[in-house]
């Protein structure tokens, strides 16, 4: 049976179904765009990661702490989760790398007024949006001056762009973790954001 179509999928491609429609009024097939979450140019660790939380078998919370109390909680109290960890919460101010992902993915984006473009306003499932852009950003656009093929600028930066979240989404990941499992490490976002400035503006 292919992965999407077993039950450990089905509770989030409702999720995903609902969320998508939701906030970009839109009914895209979840076990297309699923599928196709390998042709993305995001980090390879971020899709086996995304993959894994798709299907049930993240490791965070229970899963990955067992019954230590101490682990399965975030320091803000939240049981640990990828979306939480991904949207931030208030024992780790985000704002200053949300900053540089703003900038960054501007000066890489067509000015056009789609929330397909906004990836701030993607919660409360930051990533839900990353593995259908090309679905959500399908829609009628008035060309002008500057864009007068708008579908076109969008298909040839969308690779970037994708690059672009996708590599600060897998970057607060890993710092995360590393927060958790490494002794003596703590992650301090606003330490961090010349590094994350040139990750997301490394070559993709």
């Amino acid at each position: 049976m292919a992965p999407v179509l077993r039950h450990t999928f089905s509770a989030f491609a409702d999720r995903w179904t609902v969320s998508l429609a939701t906030a970009f009024g839109v009914l895209l097939d979840p076990s297309v765009y699923a599928a196709g979450i390998w042709k993305l140019t995001i980090p390879v660790g971020f899709k086996e990661t995304l993959w894994r939380e798709m299907n049930n078998g993240q490791a965070v919370g229970r899963h990955f702490f067992g019954k230590q109390n101490s682990g399965w909680r975030c320091s803000c109290g939240v049981v640990i989760s990828l979306d939480h960890i991904l949207q931030g919460c208030s024992a780790y101010d985000l704002t200053q790398l949300q900053e540089v992902l703003d900038d960054i993915h501007k000066a890489h984006s067509p000015p056009f007024f789609l929330r397909a473009l906004r990836p701030l306003d993607w919660h409360p499932s930051p990533w839900y949006p990353l593995i259908a852009l090309k679905g959500l950003e399908d829609v009628p656009l008035k060309a002008t001056k500057d864009y007068p093929k708008p579908r076109r600028a969008l298909s040839e930066s969308r690779p970037k762009r994708e690059w672009i979240v996708g590599s600060y989404l897998w970057q607060i990941w890993k710092w995360r973790m590393k927060d958790i499992h490494e002794p003596g490490f703590m992650f301090v976002p606003s330490q961090h954001v010349d590094s994350l400035r040139g990750i997301l503006s490394s070559p993709y």
